[in-house]
């Protein structure tokens, strides 16, 4: 059985409240107060309540300011199927649904057989008993109210009423009232059986004795002279036993009440020791507090110095470093202004060349090395190809161009634009000459162009095109680098100027020289940062010293002001003459002193006596009435015999009576056994691997006894079996020792049913360590069984499958 789903309206401090609760493990988290007993109370009603019931519980978990009773649903799963159980205790109502089969149930008892049938049983006690976990239970076995084995024998006989140990100690008891008195000699007070019994024997004595009268009538004016003495003496006797009884009583009372004010006479001087001492107390108290403000005033002064001193010290640090920073950008400022000069230097070596006349330049050579092209293609080329040896020279208009001795199969070549002179000699010369005006034309105008770049190159002081464009390239590069310095100047300084960054460097190192003057003053309270600390430290120490001492006087002076001196003196002188009353009174009744348990004998006396005298007289007005008959008749032998009769009937019926107890007690006993002995011999083990998981195998082999429940587990530190009723085991070790006999009963009871188990908050006793062990146990235990936990903690969230908040719930 699994819950899914609760509905609770106007049911105790609840005034409405729905949820889905989940698989595993569900916390309902709340403050106290909050409603966290009452959904419980909710679950128990809806499970096992008749809403027709008259029962004064079901009036009680009305909601105080409702006119109308409380409405309760439950939903659920069982094997798979999905169940609906609704109790209107307002209109009487009872439905259980089974939503996947259609089914629905409407009478009390179909109702009760079939959650029976889910459940495995159909009990409130025994559900409360297996599922259900309570803070009280545990804090009864740490308190040491209950012993261990007694709560679980409760659990499992299914309601502490019906727990055997109690009932056999009821059975006992009757029996002992009945047998009172039957194997010695008639107490004070005897039991019923010997009370009829005694009266039995005096009924029969006294027929025999009246049948006897009846025969001898003439002794009965003798025994009423004998009575009638005797209850004369009896009477004196009763008073003077009652008058003893009574001063007696007025003794103990006397006495009671002398202990009472010389109670409240040590209670009056201790009140005034009280004062006393308080007065004592606030008197060195003051004179240590003032030392201790004189010492705090001291260390205040001189923790502020040292304060003030670490202040300086910092600035004095603070401006060290600015001032390393300002001193460092300067020298870097003049550093590139220095290179920055350096370049303007070298660039002032290197005319400037306007980009204008370089490109004219260029052209100009462009344009030169174009005609000497053209002129190039247009000249006469000259092939000489000697047949046999023969001497020659070739000339051209700009000169030689070779000559010598050609022999056959040389080839000579040359060019010429203008003219060509062959010289064979002793031969021939010839001359050929070129008329092509175009290329005279280019020829002059190479010739301007060659003027024109000689022109340029001696002006710039270069030697060639190449040299003047090199020239340019090292006064572009020089002119990069000046503006790269320029700026890299410019982004150093930012805003400032090297003239307004020295002004700030000579007053950072004025200014540091003053307050270096000033930290040489303050240098005897400079402290290191740990020594400053520490010096907090004790000064706050000494505050707190001073404040406790404040608040001692104070407390002392509450002293003084909750008491009444001129009172207490008063009251005391007042007590004083009481107890001297009293002890006079005491005196006076000296020869009545007895204790509590004497002045009882004493009234048993009387009692005794009274009772005499009232035997007494009975007989006294028998004998008279028999007398007054003249004689005694057959009737009276015949009620005597009547009510002899009645008595061995009764006696009888009390002997049977005491067989019964006897037979019951028997029964129960063997019931007892029974339970006992039908615990399977694997919940020891399953006792042991729970307790062993919680402890970290601390303690892990346990036996339950089958004789009287109690348990014992194995201390590997003493090498034996302790048992767990005993101190020698923690109180935390047997509430968990408990938790882990009850989950291991669950297995038992429930038989593989999957219920849900309901724990109120049953940890509170179990250091860290162990509940943590815990947690981890109920996550295998909600692999088997739901488990809802009530608590007002927020150290079992992350224990949670679902947290489910109370407080929203409960008005």
């Amino acid at each position: 059985m699994k819950l899914t789903r609760i509905e609770i309206d106007r049911f105790r401090n609840i005034d409405r409240f729905s949820g889905d609760i989940g698989d595993g493990i569900v916390v309902f988290k709340g403050p106290n107060e909050a409603g966290k007993s009452s959904l419980l109370a909710a679950i128990l009603f809806a499970l096992f309540e008749d809403p027709k019931s008259s029962a004064q519980r079901l009036e009680e978990a009305r909601k105080w300011n409702r006119d109308s009773l409380y409405h309760v649903a439950l939903a659920f799963e069982n094997n798979g199927q999905t169940y609906l159980l609704e109790k209107d205790f307002e209109n009487k109502t009872i439905l259980l649904r089974n939503e996947t089969a259609g089914e629905s149930w409407k009478d009390k008892n179909k109702v009760n057989a079939r959650l029976t049938e889910i459940i495995g049983f159909f009990s409130r006690d025994v559900f409360i008993s297996t599922a259900c976990v309570f803070q009280d239970e545990l804090n009864a076995i740490h308190s040491g109210q209950k012993e261990l084995r007694v709560l679980l024998e409760e659990k499992v006989a299914g309601k502490e009423e019906s727990a055997v140990e109690p009932l056999l100690r009821l059975l006992d008891k009757k029996q002992s009232d009945l047998k009172r008195g039957l194997d010695r000699p008639a107490p004070a007070n005897p039991g019923q059986i010997r009370k009829v019994m005694d009266e039995l024997d005096g009924l029969t004595q006294r027929k025999d004795e009246i049948a006897g009268r009846v025969r001898e009538h003439h002794e009965a004016r003798g025994r009423v002279h004998e009575v009638s003495s005797e209850l004369n003496r009896t009477a004196k006797q009763l008073e003077i036993k009652r008058q003893a009884l009574d001063k007696s009583k007025l003794y103990v009372r006397e006495k009671e009440k002398l202990e009472t004010l010389n109670k409240a006479l040590e209670k009056a001087d201790a009140d005034l020791e009280k004062l006393h001492q308080a007065d004592q107390a606030i008197t060195v108290l003051t004179a240590n507090l003032d030392t201790k403000r004189k010492e705090l005033k001291t260390r205040e002064d001189n923790l502020e110095k040292s304060r003030k001193a670490a202040k300086i010290r910092t600035e004095r640090q603070a401006l060290q470093k600015v001032l390393e920073d300002k001193r460092d950008v300067l020298t870097r400022a003049r550093q590139i202004r220095k290179t920055a000069d350096d370049v303007k230097n070298r660039l002032a070596e290197h005319p400037a060349i306007a980009e204008e006349s370089f490109r004219a330049v260029l052209r100009a050579e462009n344009e030169r090395a174009a005609l000497e092209k053209a002129v190039g293609e247009g000249a006469m080329h000259l092939q000489v190809s000697f047949k046999t040896q023969v001497p020659y020279a070739i000339e051209t208009e700009n000169g030689l161009v070779s000559e010598g001795e050609g022999t056959a199969g040389q080839t000579v070549e040359g060019a010429a634009r203008r003219k060509i002179r062959l010289d064979l000699k002793d031969i021939a010369e010839v001359q050929v000459t070129a008329e092509d005006q175009t290329l005279e034309d280019r020829l002059r105008e190479l010739e301007e162009k060659k003027r024109f770049l000689q022109k340029m190159l001696k002006q710039h002081r270069c030697q060639s095109v190449v040299d003047m464009e090199q020239a340019k390239a090292r006064r572009d590069d020089l002119g990069r680098d000046l503006d790269t310095k320029e700026t890299e100047l410019k982004i150093l300084l930012g805003t400032e100027t090297l003239e307004s960054l020295t002004t700030q460097v000579v007053e950072l190192e004025t200014r540091l020289e003053e307050v270096s003057a000033v930290f040489e003053e303050a240098q005897a309270f400079a402290l290191s940062e740990e020594d400053l600390a520490d010096q907090e430290r004790e000064t706050e120490g000494l505050l707190k010293q001073v404040q406790e001492l404040d608040g001692s006087i104070r407390e002392n002076q509450g002293i003084l002001k909750s008491f009444d001196k001129a009172q207490l003196e008063k009251e005391k002188k007042d007590l004083a003459l009481q107890i001297f009353k009293a002890e006079t009174v005491l005196d006076d009744l000296k020869a009545f002193e007895a204790s509590g348990e004497e002045v009882l004998h004493k009234e048993d006396d009387v009692t005794s006596l009274e009772q005499k005298l009232s035997d007494l007289k009975v007989e006294q007005e028998t004998l008279r009435r028999i007398l007054a008959e003249d004689r005694y008749g057959q009737e009276d032998v015949a009620e005597l015999e009547e009510r002899i009769e009645f008595l061995e009937r009764n006696a009888e019926r009390l002997t049977m009576r005491l067989r019964a107890y006897e037979i019951i007690g028997e029964v129960l006993e063997e019931a007892r056994q029974n339970v006992l002995s039908g615990i399977s011999g694997t919940v020891d083990e399953r006792i042991g691997a729970y307790i062993a998981q919680i402890t970290d195998k601390k303690y892990d082999r346990v036996r339950l006894s089958r004789d009287d429940f109690s348990l014992d587990v194995f201390s590997r530190e003493k090498g034996d079996w302790v048992n767990s009723d005993t101190r020698e085991l923690s109180a935390g070790a047997r509430d968990q020792l408990y938790l882990a006999a009850r989950l291991a009963l669950v297995d038992v009871v429930a038989a593989g049913n999957p219920l849900p188990l309901i724990l109120d908050d049953p940890f509170v006793h179990f250091d860290s360590l162990r509940r943590e062990n815990t947690r981890d146990l109920l996550k295998e235990v909600a692999q088997r069984h739901q488990i809802i936990l009530l608590t007002c903690h927020d150290a079992y969230d992350e224990w949670a499958d679902q947290i489910i908040r109370v407080e929203s719930a409960a008005s």
